[in-house]
């Protein structure tokens, strides 16, 4: 059975997902593509990737990204190359007024 990684991100007007932003950062002078990473790794897993908005009545913008993994173990290795970042992500998005959930279902 599938494996369904659901991210839902409510993001006031004119702000910038962390994600975007962690893309635009530099290192020694070197842009770090974050989702370089992510997008080797989705295409390692023959991951199934989907990223759909909505304006939502309350001004924010809904972004829904769709992970559907063949293995927990594929979820487990998606959520391994977050999770250095999470604390930083989590601090961004309060910070930011950025309602984010995440769930794992399965298909």
């Amino acid at each position: 059975m599938a494996k369904i990684l659901t991210q839902t991100m409510d993001i006031p007007k004119n702000t910038v997902r962390w994600f975007v932003k962690k893309d635009l950062e530099s290192v020694n002078g070197q842009k770090m593509s974050l989702s370089t990473a992510f997008n080797t790794y989705r295409n390692q897993k023959n991951c199934q990737f989907k990223m759909t908005t909505q304006e939502l009545p309350n001004g924010k913008t809904r972004v829904i990204s769709t992970h559907r993994y063949s293995t927990q173990a594929d979820v487990d290795g998606h959520l391994a190359l977050l999770a250095p970042y999470v604390a930083e992500r989590d601090a961004y998005h309060l910070e930011n007024n950025i309602d984010f959930t995440q769930t794992i279902t399965e298909e």
